[in-house]
């Protein structure tokens, strides 16, 4: 069930937090969180809808659509259409910076 792993998760991230306290480590939240999945299992359950429940220090996390990682843009489809446009969009603007 879903929402049982999105409990299991609140209570880890929390976790993590206290130990990041007792070991003096900085505790800035920046986690926001990505359900990846097919397209048509995705519409099958509803995940295109699904309101997020996962809570830690007291706030409720925040789902993206795509996440950058080491460089990689990663979408919740596991396609490359992110990645490709952002790389696309990067040549292009040096592409123009370079002809004037």
């Amino acid at each position: 069930n879903i929402i049982d792993k999105e409990n299991l998760i609140g209570s880890s991230l929390n976790d993590i937090i206290v130990w990041s306290k007792q070991n003096s480590l900085s505790t800035v939240l920046k986690t926001k969180y990505l359900i990846y999945s097919r397209k048509r299992l995705s519409s099958f359950h509803k995940l295109n809808t699904h309101q997020s429940s996962i809570v830690t220090n007291d706030k409720l996390l925040p789902r993206v659509n795509n996440a950058r990682i080491l460089g990689l843009n990663f979408d919740e489809h596991f396609t490359w259409d992110s990645h490709l446009n952002n790389i696309l969009s990067s040549c292009y603007g040096t592409l123009s910076v370079l002809k004037s």
